[in-house]
Formats: C-alpha cells, structure tokens, sequence
C-alpha cells in the first residue's frame, strides 16, 4: 500500500512537474509563433514588392522633394506607398493568408494600424536602398523630359511642374499643404516670384482655376500667375485670366515661361 501511494505521489509530483515546465515555456512557444507568423507577412510583402522594385525606387525620387534647408517633403511619397499597399498588396491571395494567419496568431492583441506602419516603413526601406542604386542623370532620374505627362496623376503632374521650372532656372516647390489658397507650386527667379495653379484635367480647365490663382498671387504677394494644364481653357476662363493678367499654358509651355514673361512684361518685372 504505502508503495503503491509513493508511486502515486511519485508519478503525480512527476506530471506536475511537467506541467508546470510545459506552461512555462508557453509565453516562449506563443512569442515564436506570433514572430513566424508576422515574418511570414513580410515574406508576402518582399514578394508582391520585387516585381515593383524599380519603379517604386523611380516614383521615390520623383515625389520626395527637399526644402532650402534639406527638409523632406515626402507627402507625395507615402501618399504612392499607400496606393501601392491597397492596391498591389492587399488584394493579393499570398498576403491575405499570411495576414489572417497573423490575426489568428495574436488574436486580441493584433493591430493592423501598428502592421500598417511597419508596411509602410518596410515598402519605405526597400525603395530607398533600390534608389541609391539607380544611375544617376540618366532617363530613371527626374529630368522632366523623361516623364510620360499623360500617365501622370494629378499630385505627379504638379511635381513635373515644378521639374520643368527647375530644369529652367527658376527655384520652385510644391506646396502640398492645405490653406494654400489654391496654390499648386510657388518660383522664384531672379527676385521674382509667381504662383502657379496645375492642372490635371480631362475636360477644359474653366475659370474657377483664374480665380484661385488670382488669389494666392495676392495672397502670396507674388508677381505672377499662372495656370497650367494638359488641355485647354474655357472661353470664360481665357477672358477673366486676361482681365487679371494671369497666364494660361499648356504644360508644353512652360519651358518658355521665362520668355513669356519678358516678352509680356505688363507690370515692370525685372528682366529675367
């Protein structure tokens, strides 16, 4: 009897044992789950972002510009990176499945707003490093030219803009900000400054466009305006934009700004 009971005791103090060693290594075996199943996610997104790679480093370069004190302006930027994410990468069936087998994984714990910003940073990283490798001055860099202006979105074709100005002497910027009186890209040169409103449209620009710019010229206290487009402008447009003396190009033009502004020359510019 006593040894059946020592046995008992025995083999019991031996499952416990075991037990208390199998729950503590719980928190080890779930953290190792949670890591593969969140590696697994980035293995899918490394996969969906390969085939991209160079044009995801090409529209980095594009869109990240930097101020006169080397500060990024990168709204652009991760306004492509979100584009890319909802319509590459999410639709797919690989990240899909990685991505349910995660929240199964970390149950409540799981945030999509914390993977988000991992995704982003990742898609980030991956572009950036693809980009230092890009040739430089050649048709993958930003020289306005190279660029397919018809392909473009409205946001990339204010950043041409703002190329096609650089490529030509003048110090330019989009402004990408909200309360900037309808303004799309600020110049300067040689101690003048104009406004500019651009213009990505499908139909004829109409005179709403004149009259925002006419406001941020005053707004800014800028010399010039101008609107730019991809297509032409409304009868209505045309008549209050030279009641105003404000510019109306077609993207073509631009290069000639400069010209166009001495030749016109209507209120006592500098000579540019």
């Amino acid at each position: 009897m006593n040894d059946f009971w020592i046995s008992k005791e025995f083999w019991g103090a031996i499952s416990l044992a075991g037990f208390m060693m199998f729950m503590a290594g719980m928190p080890g075996r779930l953290k190792r789950r949670k890591q593969q199943a969140l590696d697994a996610v980035f293995e899918a997104l490394d996969f969906l972002i390969l085939p991209h790679l160079d044009t995801l480093a090409k529209k980095r370069r594009r869109l990240v510009q930097y101020d006169d004190y080397g500060v990024a302006k990168d709204d652009a930027w991760m306004s492509e990176i979100d584009y890319f994410l909802n319509n590459v990468v999410l639709p797919s069936g690989i990240f899909q499945e990685a991505l349910e087998n995660l929240k199964k994984v970390e149950g409540p714990s799981f945030s999509f707003s914390r993977l988000s910003r991992y995704s982003f940073n990742w898609v980030d990283t991956q572009a950036k490093e693809r980009e230092s490798q890009l040739p430089e001055n050649t048709g993958d860099a930003t020289t306005a030219s190279q660029w397919a202006v018809e392909h473009l979105t409205p946001l990339e074709f204010e950043h041409y803009c703002a190329e096609v100005l650089r490529e030509n002497g003048w110090r330019a910027h989009v402004t990408q900000a909200s309360g900037d009186q309808g303004i799309d890209v600020i110049a300067w040169r040689k101690g003048i400054k104009a406004v500019l409103q651009c213009k990505k449209y499908d139909s004829l620009v109409g005179n709403s466009a004149v009259q925002e710019i006419v406001a941020g010229r005053g707004y800014e206290e800028a010399q010039v305006a101008a609107v730019v487009s991809n297509v032409g402008f409304t009868p209505a447009a045309i008549s209050l934009a030279n009641a105003n003396q404000v510019y109306l190009m077609h993207y073509s033009e631009l290069r000639d700004f400069s010209d166009r502004i001495a030749k016109s020359n209507l209120i006592g510019l500098p000579t540019l």
